[in-house]
């Protein structure tokens, strides 16, 4: 449904920094359609900036990992908590490109209900974050 002529020069953008900094593209992620959808539907309501973009693609991209997790957790398949450290260290990278957009404020406050669940899901995996 959203070839590569489908995306928008944002989500291009956005996938090049996550390609050029963990090797991973879209199409090896798990569902990468509601990526692509939530990141569309994301970007436009809050018009954000190319930094925004990369911060919120690589959260939804954390977040469909954690789902992925989770789903093969409830049938049966643990995931061992050191085989999702990586992801700690892309929400790291999501919160630095936050703080490089100028609008990060409007990001923070469009995706607080994501990075909610982002927190939860890695304490469901015994991952805790640093924050509060």
């Amino acid at each position: 449904m959203f070839g590569l002529f489908g995306k928008s020069s944002g989500l291009k953008q956005a996938e090049s920094n996550l390609k050029a900094e963990f090797g991973l593209t879209l199409d090896k992620t798990p569902h990468n359609e509601s990526i692509v959808e939530n990141f569309e539907r994301m970007r436009k309501e809050g018009q954000l900036s190319p930094e925004a973009q990369t911060a919120l693609l690589y959260r939804l991209v954390i977040m469909n990992y954690l789902i992925a997790c989770k789903i093969m957790r409830d049938n049966g398949k643990n995931t061992d908590p050191s085989d999702l450290f990586w992801l700690t260290q892309l929400s790291d990278s999501s919160i630095d490109w936050s703080e490089k957009a100028p609008d990060y404020v409007v990001l923070e406050a469009l995706t607080s209900q994501l990075n909610m669940n982002i927190l939860r899901f890695f304490e469901s995996f015994g991952i805790y974050r640093g924050g509060g």
